[in-house]
């Protein structure tokens, strides 16, 4: 699975108990910290893997389910990227 914009990990979590194994893709410093030490607190480190950029500018692995909470502004180029 892709992520993009795990925030502090709230539906990673979930997903991680569910699912094989996520990519999670995120912008925040803040927030690759905080969803970084939720995942290995969890003990899903295994199945997690985190890249640090912008989703629309950096290069998706393979993947075959994406989940997103993205915000307004990036909804359109992120659609169209994904398409």
């Amino acid at each position: 699975m892709l992520e993009i914009g795990p925030g502090t990990g709230n539906l990673t979590a979930a997903l991680l108990e569910r699912g094989k194994k996520i990519i999670a893709v995120e912008v925040d410093a803040r927030m690759i910290a905080e969803v970084t030490k939720r995942v290995a607190t969890l003990g899903y480190s295994h199945k997690f893997q985190l890249v640090a950029g912008d989703a629309i500018k950096i290069p998706f692995p393979f993947f075959d389910i994406c989940i997103a909470n993205t915000p307004y502004q990036i909804s359109s180029p992120l659609v169209f990227k994904l398409l």
